[in-house]
């Protein structure tokens, strides 16, 4: 109990993630050159740094920076669609469609969105608000930068999926590893 309140309590701001931060300001910065499909996926393991690199790219990306931590529960296409029209500020209906005409009128902006592992459940029919998301992505990954975090072993369950939950979208992923013994000390 004690290392899990001192992980709640910040302890992992200090992990070493400046390698991380640096690939996907690169990768931003090849984007902004020559914007083809602005997606990176950030995957890892339970308490390795996900929200820690999320952080510090919210700080170190140039440009309208919008954040936000996806909800437990939005697997529909309607309710996921309802999250990203409120954590990107849009006007727009819960179809994807009109999301991705509202987005596509906006501004460039750099979108964090965390925990998208949330936005799917094993079971027929669980997939298609993750699903919506990823198609909203996709479709206006050449106006605005997406970067959105995974738990690791969703991932890796979504990446053996061929029919839903396609994560072979992003061009770029970047794996956090797991938290070594000096980072733990």
């Amino acid at each position: 109990v004690p290392t899990r309140n001192a992980i709640g309590q910040g302890s992992l701001q200090t992990l070493h993630i400046d390698e991380y931060v640096q690939a996907i300001s690169s990768r931003y910065g090849e984007w902004s050159s020559d914007p083809r499909q602005g997606m990176v996926a950030i995957t890892g393991d339970r308490g390795c740094g996900k929200s820690v690199v999320m952080d510090a790219l919210s700080h170190s990306l140039d440009g309208h920076i919008v954040s936000a931590n996806a909800p437990v529960g939005a697997v529909s296409e309607k309710q996921a669609l309802q999250w990203l029209i409120s954590a990107t500020g849009i006007e727009a209906e819960p179809s994807t469609e009109s999301v991705i005409d509202a987005l596509n009128r906006e501004t460039l902006s750099v979108f964090l969105l965390s925990n998208l592992h949330r936005l799917y459940t094993r079971s027929v029919g669980g997939y298609a608000g993750l699903d919506s998301v990823l198609a909203v992505m996709q479709a206006t990954g050449r106006k605005h930068f997406w970067v959105v975090s995974f738990h690791g072993p969703a991932w890796s369950f979504l990446a053996g999926m061929d029919h839903v939950g396609n994560v072979g979208v992003f061009p770029t992923r970047i794996h956090l590893q797991p938290v070594g013994p000096a980072d733990l000390s």
